[in-house]
């Protein structure tokens, strides 16, 4: 049975700005959600939203978006359905929506806002990086509504889609700014942490149709083999890449998703119920891993034993994070608000769904028998339960970057931190053996892994590229997620 302790979402009604940001369905059809809140400003005021948008998109030296009108319509429905619940959420089922109108849509994004008026709304858009990735995205049609609701305040709905055969994006005009791939700014708010940042779908080359090749997702995680001599690097649309003896066992590619993957989780050593290969030296076992959805939806691949999902309960805020038990027969799914769900053999030992944090949590990573686990938020927060000990945190020492990715030592005596910058943090007997911080970086860091001898770890950015410090050997990349 899932469990979690924390409350419902509230929003007091007429008050600051609250900003959804974007939800982005990239070929498979997975959506990523975060949440931001920001403080009021100038009174309501009406506004032209597309109109914006693609002023935006022009200052970008980005091409403009079609005005489609069943994306109007779907705009026009959810702004209405928004205001009726005075809540702020995203379509349930956007993509079955849009399959509705455009069935051979490539990528839909949604972003949702409300606030004292629209210029607060848009300017907040702007300073989201999720928000900016779909405004200056790769879409080629959009629908956009505003409306006023009872008290006052105004509720926007941003709609986009890639539709080959829609109207394809024009050149810019003689001697305006080129076209360029913009990577999204660093996460500026509370919630938008664990690895989101590094989604970035990228802006439409000028001149570019509407068939030119597809974007490709962001890596979400990567996971090391029970040996240390494999990893496997895993993205937003559940695609896998192995390296090193981490075996290939499937994965989610093709496949249409309700959510984005959030998480890669390797079956423990001597966990699940192991199969194997025949070779010329005997039987060699089959690892497998779980693939974690943002929707709490769990697939499992190899030896992987499934022990039950969260998909299709109504979730408070989405899952960013899963650690396995030492046994390989259950495991655990965090949420955001630090919600904590316990499926098969994983205990609960709490959560920090109940508290008021000051950021997201973006990681869990449990001690090694199983007993307790640390929640990490993005300001390097850590929360420790059950028998897992406090080491200490970053909290409060206003970070560069936000922590994206946690790791636990094989003793569960300390835990590494990474933040998006590659910046590398140890706690209690985790030796710090180097980081990517002030390196150039194509994308920021998204998750780590140590390797299991706990000498080395592993850095992988939101382009698929790995990073190998200490003792942990470097077995390739995926620039194929780039």
């Amino acid at each position: 049975m899932a469990r979690s302790l924390e409350p419902a979402l509230q929003m007091p009604p007429g008050r600051g700005l609250l900003a959804h940001p974007s939800v982005a369905v990239v070929l498979s059809g997975a959506l990523i959600c975060a949440l931001a809140l920001l403080q009021p400003a100038a009174p309501a005021a009406g506004d032209q939203n597309l109109s914006w948008v693609n002023g935006t998109r022009s200052g970008n030296g980005l091409s403009a978006l079609a005005e489609d009108s069943g994306l109007d319509e779907v705009a026009r429905s959810h702004t209405e359905a928004m205001i009726r619940q005075d809540s702020l959420f995203h379509s349930s089922n956007l993509a079955g929506v849009i399959d509705q109108i455009h069935p051979d849509w490539q990528r839909i994004g949604e972003n949702v806002g409300v606030g004292p008026s629209s210029a607060d709304i848009d300017g907040a858009f702007m300073r989201s990086s999720e928000h900016r990735v779909n405004i200056l995205g790769s879409f080629n049609l959009a629908g956009t509504a505003t409306a006023v609701g009872p008290d006052g305040r105004v509720w926007i709905t941003q709609e986009f889609a890639l539709v080959p055969g829609g109207r394809a994006p024009a050149r810019p005009a003689v001697g305006s700014a080129p076209a360029r791939r913009a990577p999204p700014p660093a996460p500026d708010s509370p919630a938008a942490g664990a690895g989101s940042a590094a989604v970035s779908p990228g802006a439409a080359p000028a001149g570019a149709s509407a068939d030119r090749p597809e974007p490709r997702p962001a890596a979400t995680g990567v996971a090391s083999s029970p040996d240390g001599a494999g990893y496997w690097v895993a993205g937003h649309d559940g695609g896998v890449f192995s390296f090193g003896d981490a075996a290939f066992a499937g994965s989610l590619g093709d496949t249409t998703l309700n959510a984005p993957v959030a998480a890669v989780v390797p079956v423990p050593d001597g966990g699940g119920e192991r199969m194997g290969t025949r070779s010329q030296t005997g039987v060699h076992p089959r690892p497998g891993y779980w693939l974690m959805g943002a929707d709490g939806g769990v697939f499992s691949f190899g030896d992987a034993r499934f022990a039950g999902s969260l998909a299709g309960m109504a979730m408070n805020a989405p899952v960013v994070a899963a650690a396995a038990t030492p046994d390989g027969h259950g495991y655990w799914l965090v949420d955001s608000r630090g919600g904590v769900f316990s499926l098969g053999s994983a205990p609960f030992m709490g959560s920090t769904g109940g508290l008021n944090l000051s950021a997201p949590i973006t990681a869990i990573t449990p001690t090694a028998d199983g007993g307790g686990y640390w929640l990490v938020a993005a300001d390097g927060g850590v929360f420790s339960f059950g028998d897992a000990p406090f080491a200490g945190s970053l909290a409060g020492l206003g970070l560069n970057s936000p922590v994206t990715g946690a790791a636990s030592t094989p003793d569960g005596g300390g835990y590494w931190l990474v933040a998006a910058d590659g910046g590398v943090f140890s706690f209690g007997d985790a030796p710090f053996v180097g980081s990517v911080a002030g390196k150039r970086l194509n994308s920021p860091i998204a998750a780590l892994a140590a390797s299991p001898n706990g000498r080395g770890y592993w850095l992988v950015g939101g382009d698929g590229g790995v990073f190998s410090l200490g003792q942990a050997a470097f077995m390739g990349s995926s620039p194929e997620l780039g």
